[in-house]
């Protein structure tokens, strides 16, 4: 069976954190060129569009090889703007425009610059496999020291404990990253069915602060990206 697959790439141009946050350079290329090379290198890839409401961006994407064919409406692009509402409009622009209905749908962050050259496409692979599998999402590690958590009773501190199943003093729980998400949308009657899939250090850096940018500008520095192939 042949899938129409289409990646979103969303790249608001009113970025707060890291101003611009799509088009800082690094490592000599702008932040969102990125993931749309990790993007067109997906097996099976339809379309890599990005979801943007800045002509710069636009014009961008386009050099690197996304489509985007229209921006995205100021009201959908605002700081308290839901992507849900932007992916939508887009969805239908493009079944109203081009008669085109993904089958699967990956939602691909510019601010997670870094992948492995075989995670996207052992992930969609596995998802296709795996015909009990609805989306797949990243995740990162999250190391949690509870030991040292405190709570404040009664004007003094008391030692504050989860009552969780872990045992050790180190607990190393997992946070959603948000590198990539697939959606396998002919599966619908799966949605709960969520296999995760775990970035690597690096790849779990996440451009949200100035101090973001420059850890990515140092693994670039250091020779830590590109990964190599047998990672």
């Amino acid at each position: 069976m042949n899938y129409n697959c289409f990646v979103e790439i969303p790249a608001r141009g009113g970025s707060k954190g890291v101003p611009r946050k799509a088009l800082q350079i690094l490592g000599g290329r702008p932040l969102i060129s990125y993931t749309i090379t990790d993007a067109l290198a997906i097996e099976g890839v339809t379309k890599v569009y990005v979801n943007t409401d800045d002509p710069e961006i636009q014009e961008v994407s386009l050099e690197y090889g996304a489509e985007v064919p229209f921006l995205r409406p100021a009201e959908l692009a605002q700081d308290d703007s839901r992507l849900e509402d932007a992916s939508r409009y887009a969805r239908d622009w493009y079944r109203m425009n081009e008669n085109f209905i993904p089958d699967i749908e990956i939602v691909m962050s510019p601010t997670h610059p870094f992948r492995r050259p075989t995670l996207m496409n052992g992930a969609v692979k596995h998802g296709l496999t795996n015909q009990e599998a609805f989306n797949l999402g990243s995740i990162a590690p999250a190391v949690m020291m509870t030991d040292n958590f405190w709570i404040k009773d009664g004007g003094l501190l008391h030692r504050f404990s989860f009552k969780t199943s872990f045992h050790s003093a180190n607990r190393v729980l997992y946070q959603s990253a948000f590198s990539f998400n697939i959606v396998f949308n002919y599966r619908s009657n799966l949605k709960n069915r969520r296999i995760p899939v775990l970035l690597n250090e690096i790849e779990s850096i996440d451009i949200d602060e100035p101090k973001d940018l420059e850890l990515a500008r140092a693994v670039i520095a250091e020779g830590l990206y590109p990964f190599n192939e047998s990672n």
